[in-house]
């Protein structure tokens, strides 16, 4: 189950010739920076692109606003939080 975050966040994304959408490669959130090992989706709406994540061995989705420029850690699966306090 996902808990709600929203929490502004920094992100490392690579652009890719030929790909429609940035590789997201990690993000910044409470103080540590946590490297996607994994995406398990991405999703695009009119004003957003959505990504569901693994990093550290947990699930996280965010939400890039395309009309503000700014990543936003939307939630977290809090069944599946193993290594956030590894570290």
């Amino acid at each position: 189950m996902f808990r709600e975050v929203f929490d502004p966040i920094d992100a490392l994304v690579t652009f890719k010739p030929g790909f429609p959408h940035p590789r997201l490669d990690a993000f910044r959130w409470g103080g540590r920076r946590l490297d996607v090992s994994n995406t398990e989706r991405i999703e695009t709406a009119r004003q957003a692109l959505y990504y569901v994540v693994r990093a550290l061995g947990s699930r996280y989705a965010l939400r890039f606003d395309l009309d503000r420029s700014r990543w936003l850690l939307e939630a977290i699966d809090t069944d599946d939080v193993g290594n956030l306090e590894d570290g």
